[in-house]
C-alpha cells in the first residue's frame, strides 16, 4: 500500500508538471526572441540569409514544437533569390527521449516549399558553400565526449511543392510542380512506408508527365544504402499511361544499383506488358545488365536475352538477343490499325525472328538473323553506320519467295497496260539515288510477276 501511495504521487506529481509546463512555458518563452541567434547561426555556418518573415509558435505537450511562416534561405550570392522557401514549416519534440539526448521528431510539415536548384556555366551551383570547410570545434568536441544524439525523424509531409533544377551549363531545366510527399521515418531501422505525386515537365515534351509513387523506403544514415520494396507507380501523359511495380531497389554506399522483379504495362492505343525480373547498375552509370526482357502486345511475345549495356556515359555499346515467337503479323497491323492488306489472306499470318544485335550511338548491326515469314526463310546479318549518312552493309540468303502474295491486294479495278516480263522485274534506281549500300543477296526461288 505505502508502494502504491508513492507511485500514486508520483504520477499525480507528474502531471500537474507536464500541466504547470504546458500553460506556463508558451507564456514566459517567447522564440521569436531567438529569431535574430537563429538567423545568425545559420550565416555563420552555411553564409547564406536564413529569413524568418512570420511569428514562430511554440507548443510543449505532447510535443516540444515550433512553427513558422514565411520562411526562405537565400542561393550563393553569384545566383541571387532564394534557393529554398517554404509558406509554412512545423517540427515537433519528444520531451522525454531528451533526457536520454535523443532526438524524435515527430512529422516535419512543409506547406508549399519552393526549391531552386541551379548550376551557372562555370560550375557554380546551389550547394557551393553550403557546407562550410572548417570543422565546428564544439562539435567535435562533443562526439569525442561520448555523448552522441540519436535523431530519429518519425516522417515528412510535404504538400503543393515545387522543384526546379535549371542546369545552364547542360542547357537544361527541370521542373517536378503539385508535389506532395508523405513518409514515415526512412532513417529507421525497418522500412517505412512513402508516398509521392506531382507533375514532371523537362520542356522538351509535348504535355507534363503525371506521376504517382509509392512503397517502402529505408536509408542507412552509417553506410548511406538505400533500400526500397514494393515499389508501385502510375504515369500519365498526353493520353497514354502506364503502372509498374518494383520488388526491391538497392543503392549501395559503392553507389552500385541492383533491382528486383520489374513489371510494367502500357495503356495506350495498343498494350504493352514488359517484365524484367533483374537489372544491375554498376557505379556511375558506366555499365547495365540486364536480366531475360519479355515484352507482350497482343499475340506478340519477344523476348531480349543477356542485354548488357557498356560506357554508358561514354562510347554506349548495347549488346543482346533478340527472339520473337511465331505471331500473326496481320492480325498485329489491324491491330495497330495499319490499313494493309495483302494479295494472299494467308499471308503474314506466321512470322517469328532470333538473332543478336549490338548497336552504339551511330551503328547497329544485326548477325546471326533467322527471319521466318510463312514458308519463306532469311538468313545472315546487316549492319548500319552513320546514321546521318547511312552506310549499309548486309549479307543474306532467302530459300523462296513469292512476292506477289505480300503486294497489296487487287483494288477491283483492271488495267489496261500491258506489262513485260522485264519491265515487272525493273529496278527503279531513282529510289537507290542517295543509299550508299555494299552488299550481297541470294535467293534460291523468287517469285514476282509472274516471273519466276
Amino acid at each position: 500500500m505505502t508502494f502504491l501511495k508513492w507511485l500514486a504521487g508520483f504520477l499525480l506529481t507528474l502531471v500537474l508538471l507536464i500541466l504547470v509546463a504546458v500553460i506556463v512555458i508558451p507564456m514566459v518563452v517567447d522564440p521569436n526572441d531567438y529569431r535574430e541567434e537563429i538567423t545568425n547561426l545559420v550565416k555563420q555556418k552555411t553564409g547564406r540569409d536564413l529569413a524568418l518573415n512570420g511569428d514562430l509558435e511554440v507548443s510543449v505537450f505532447p510535443w516540444l514544437g515550433i512553427r513558422t511562416q514565411g520562411l526562405t534561405l537565400s542561393q550563393p550570392d553569384a545566383i541571387g533569390g532564394d534557393m529554398v522557401s517554404v509558406s509554412t514549416a512545423q517540427l515537433r519534440v519528444k520531451l522525454v527521449p531528451l533526457l536520454s539526448k535523443r532526438v524524435e521528431v515527430d512529422t516535419v510539415v512543409l506547406e508549399q516549399p519552393q526549391i531552386r536548384l541551379v548550376t551557372l556555366k562555370n560550375g557554380t551551383d546551389s550547394f557551393s558553400g553550403l557546407a562550410g570547410d572548417q570543422a565546428d570545434d564544439d562539435a567535435v568536441a562533443d562526439a569525442g565526449s561520448g555523448a552522441a544524439v540519436a535523431l530519429v525523424v518519425q516522417g515528412l509531409e510535404l504538400t503543393d511543392g515545387t522543384i526546379l533544377i535549371d542546369d545552364r551549363q547542360a542547357g537544361s531545366r527541370t521542373e517536378i510542380s503539385n508535389m506532395n510527399l508523405v513518409t514515415g521515418n526512412l532513417i529507421g531501422d525497418i522500412l517505412a512506408p512513402f508516398d509521392a505525386s506531382g507533375q514532371y515537365n523537362d520542356g522538351e515534351s509535348p504535355a507534363p508527365l503525371v506521376f504517382e509513387l509509392e512503397g517502402l523506403a529505408k536509408i542507412d544514415t552509417e553506410t548511406l544504402e538505400v533500400s526500397l520494396a514494393d515499389i508501385r507507380s502510375n504515369l500519365e501523359q498526353n493520353g497514354n499511361a502506364m503502372s509498374a511495380t518494383i520488388d526491391a531497389i538497392t543503392m549501395m554506399s559503392n553507389q552500385d544499383i541492383e533491382l528486383a522483379g520489374l513489371s510494367a504495362k502500357v495503356q495506350s492505343p495498343q498494350s504493352l506488358e514488359l517484365a524484367v525480373p533483374s537489372i544491375s547498375v554498376s557505379s556511375e552509370f558506366q555499365n547495365i545488365v540486364f536480366g531475360d526482357i519479355t515484352a507482350k502486345s497482343g499475340d506478340l511475345t519477344a523476348i531480349v536475352k543477356n542485354l548488357v549495356a557498356k560506357n554508358v556515359s561514354e562510347v554506349l555499346n548495347v549488346t543482346g538477343q533478340l527472339s520473337i515467337a511465331e505471331f500473326d503479323a496481320a492480325k498485329l497491323l489491324k491491330s495497330y490499325e495499319i490499313d494493309f492488306e495483302p494479295a494472299d489472306k494467308n499471308a503474314l499470318r506466321s512470322v517469328s525472328v532470333e538473332s543478336a544485335f549490338s548497336a552504339g550511338l551511330d551503328e547497329a548491326k544485326v548477325t546471326d538473323l533467322t527471319l521466318i515469314l510463312d514458308q519463306s526463310t532469311v538468313t545472315g546479318s546487316a549492319s548500319i553506320r552513320n546514321f546521318e549518312q547511312p552506310a549499309v552493309q548486309f549479307n543474306l540468303d532467302l530459300d523462296t519467295l513469292n512476292l506477289d502474295h505480300y503486294l497489296p491486294a487487287d483494288d477491283g479495278v483492271e488495267s489496261t497496260e500491258e506489262v513485260s516480263g522485264g519491265e515487272a522485274l525493273a529496278v527503279p534506281m531513282a529510289v537507290f539515288k542517295m543509299v550508299n549500300a555494299n552488299g550481297q543477296f541470294k535467293a534460291g526461288q523468287f517469285i514476282s510477276g509472274g516471273i519466276e
